[in-house]
């Protein structure tokens, strides 16, 4: 029955962070999407590249830090129970 409760603990922690992302990980998709696209083309445009690139760096630590602090929280919540907390379920 503990073993329930926690698993469905955990999944409202995992759809919350989803749900907090979810925004976030679309625009470094898309962004990481639209410079594929741009490498693909003959005609590269530097400066597009470059703004792309850009972009790509200011969102994938944004994103890391949201993961970083749903991990911490997993592991305060949950323990050492697999480095995506509480892990183990498959």
């Amino acid at each position: 029955m503990r073993k329930l409760f926690v698993r469905k603990k955990w999944e409202k922690m995992r759809s919350d962070y989803q749900q907090d992302t979810l925004e976030l990980r679309k625009q470094l998709m898309t962004t990481q999407m639209e410079l594929e696209t741009l490498w693909a083309q003959s005609d590269v445009h530097p400066e597009k590249v470059e703004k792309l690139y850009s972009e790509v760096a200011q969102l994938q630590p944004e994103l890391g830090k949201k993961r970083d602090k749903y991990l911490l929280q997993c592991r305060k919540e949950f323990g050492d129970q697999g480095w995506a907390c509480p892990g183990g379920w498959r």
